[in-house]
């Protein structure tokens, strides 16, 4: 844990300006809105069921969401952006993704395994039955910010499921391609197994999109069928000449930062960068975009 609490402690930070000289950082609108689907929502400071609750919601009210994973969603509340569980939201996209395909489009969905049917969208909750391996659901709606859960219909019941254990009785199958070696895995969540790797160019059938930005598929790849991020795939074969360049925006430390192979704790320092220094920002990272990807004199790696 020390890397974290070094990097926490000294507070690096990397802003798009040079001691306030130049342009101002960029602002963020939100890209969702979310509707609480439990009776009393809980915001919170920070995302920790220990952290401050600085409010609550109620039943059918609507917020506007910046960034979601599987556990909270960050939103904009009383003009400050604080934090809920994503499991109490259903989010309803504000802006148009031609290429984010629905884990909805299909209204029957066939079990991957053995499956609990609950009263509610919580592990905890009642069982009302267990839908065997290969039986046939019908979709009624999904829940969660990042619609991990089902509301489905089985013989007489009628209850949730969790999403990533069904697949659409009839998939639209689209075809892609890797634009980069990928790794498959058996889930979308932390922990995953790695199932297979794929090879630049290979071609995969895309079955699902997952997460609240599609930022996951669900694919097949020869007879596998796993997880892997969407940005690894695209429509087309990309060759040499025709892969798309890696957008990058300038930035400029405004202290010394230290530059690490990883947001994760535990990384490992792999360079310091000095006061003023220009950078490129490849990528965000966090919840709360607090990391960036970034490159310095060649090196690529993660800085606060």
């Amino acid at each position: 844990m020390k890397p974290t609490i070094t990097r926490l402690s000294t507070a690096v930070l990397i802003s798009s300006t040079v001691l306030s000289t130049l342009v101002p950082a960029h602002s963020y609108a939100a890209t969702y809105e979310g509707t609480v689907n439990t009776s009393i929502l809980n915001v919170r400071s920070a995302t920790s069921t220990t952290s401050d609750i600085v409010g609550k919601l109620t039943q059918g009210e609507t917020v506007q969401v910046y960034t979601t994973n599987d556990t909270w969603a960050q939103i904009e509340f009383e003009g400050e952006k604080r934090y809920v569980s994503a499991t109490y939201l259903t989010l309803k996209s504000t802006m148009t993704t031609a290429s984010t395909t629905s884990t909805t489009s299909a209204s029957a969905y066939k079990a991957d395994a053995n499956v609990n049917l609950r009263s509610s969208t919580s592990t905890s909750a009642t069982v009302l039955t267990t839908i065997p391996k290969g039986a046939t659901v019908t979709y009624i709606s999904s829940h969660g910010a990042t619609g991990s859960w089902m509301k489905v219909t089985y013989g007489k019941y009628t209850g949730y499921v969790v999403a990533r254990y069904f697949t659409p009785s009839v998939p639209v199958e689209t075809p892609y391609y890797a634009n980069k070696t990928a790794v498959l895995y058996n889930s979308t969540g932390s922990g995953a197994t790695k199932l297979a790797t794929i090879p630049a160019g290979a071609k995969v059938t895309h079955l699902a999109s997952l997460g609240a930005t599609g930022s996951w598929f669900k694919i097949q790849y020869g007879t596998i069928v796993g997880y892997a991020p969407a940005r690894n795939f695209s429509t087309s074969v990309l060759t040499p000449e025709t892969t798309a360049p890696e957008v990058t925006t300038p930035y400029f430390s405004i202290t010394n930062v230290a530059l690490y192979n990883s947001s994760a704790s535990g990384a490992t320092k792999i360079a310091t960068i000095p006061s003023g220094a220009q950078v490129e920002q490849i990528a965000m990272a966090g919840l709360s975009s607090s990391w960036f990807k970034i490159r310095y004199n060649g090196v690529t790696g993660y800085a606060a």
